[in-house]
């Protein structure tokens, strides 16, 4: 009997701590080895990037393979969710490469851009690094209050990258 009230208690806690996972084809299904941004995905010229990127093969999926020599060059997800403040999200995605390599949140009102949240670009080391950015909506950013939200992964200054599996997380309330 005490096996099974412990075996209840960890499972409310898990389901406690649980999100709610947001799609948006973090696996790129669907996208062409080669195409500039994988399906459901915008490639971002407004920052200006001297870098390329596609789609390529990553084991059995897909991936976005990132060749930047300086600045940033990001991509963000076509799918926007409807976000309040206090809301949390984690953010993570599997990458490889040489360079900084980082996550991040674009904000948006009705208006249009409010703002993005990033995340301290990281370092790459050799072999599969496993980013993870936890985010908490703002009651206001740039003087705005955000209502709307897309997630986005990015490299910063001279980077070779391939970017998968990226995951978008809402937090439940407690």
């Amino acid at each position: 009997m005490k096996f099974l009230s412990m075996l209840t208690l960890v499972f409310c806690g898990a389901m406690l701590t649980a999100g709610t996972d947001i799609d948006v084809n973090g696996k790129f299904i669907g996208s062409k080895e080669g195409e500039i941004a994988p399906n459901g995905w915008v490639f971002n010229p407004s920052v200006k990037p001297v870098g390329t990127g596609k789609v390529v093969k990553v084991g059995d999926q897909f991936g976005v393979q990132i060749s930047n020599p300086k600045r940033d060059l990001h991509y963000y997800s076509k799918k926007q969710v409807d976000v309040a403040p206090g809301e949390k999200y984690e953010l993570s995605c599997d990458v490889t490469g040489t360079g900084k390599a980082a996550l991040a949140m674009y904000l948006y009102n009705a208006k249009g851009w409010v703002g993005g949240i990033y995340q301290v670009p990281v370092t790459l080391k050799p072999g599969e690094n496993d980013l993870k950015f936890e985010v908490v909506i703002p009651a206001e950013l740039n003087g705005k209050v955000p209502a709307r939200a897309c997630f986005a992964f990015f490299v910063r200054g001279a980077a070779e990258a391939t970017f998968s599996d990226f995951e978008a997380e809402k937090e439940d309330a407690k």
